[in-house]
């Protein structure tokens, strides 16, 4: 998280409850907040995580684990949102930001590059204007 830049607090404490009020905001994060080409990318195949409830975020969450990264949850979406299974909910948390994460390496490794708005001179400073 820290990595990450998670803009929240992080408690620790927060975690071990394993609420979903408290992880919510980090899986929102992790596929909104954390890599705009991420978000781009998502939104692009046609995935629309604003604006939804609980229920239908995590519901959609489910979806796109599944066809974009090929991930299977180990925890139902009514299991995530009942007590009990702490750790399953905190090891998804993790899945998630860690596929995030790495899905955002990846596309930013086969992004094209940009053109830099003033070139470069051959000593490697930029030219004037």
């Amino acid at each position: 998280l820290i990595r990450s830049k998670y803009p929240g607090p992080i408690d620790v404490r927060m975690l071990k409850r394993g609420s979903p009020s408290d992880l919510l905001p980090l899986i929102h994060f992790a596929l909104l907040g954390f890599s705009r080409n991420l978000h781009d990318h998502l939104v692009q195949k046609g995935y629309d995580l604003f604006a939804k409830t609980d229920a239908r975020f995590l519901e959609a969450v489910y979806k796109l684990l599944r066809n974009e990264f090929d991930y299977q949850p180990q925890l139902r979406a009514d299991q995530f949102f009942s007590d009990g299974f702490v750790e399953r909910k905190v090891i998804l948390t993790y899945d998630i930001l860690k596929l995030c994460q790495l899905r955002h390496i990846d596309l930013k490794r086969n992004a094209p590059h940009k053109p830099s708005a003033r070139p470069q001179t051959a000593a490697g400073s930029t030219a004037p204007k």
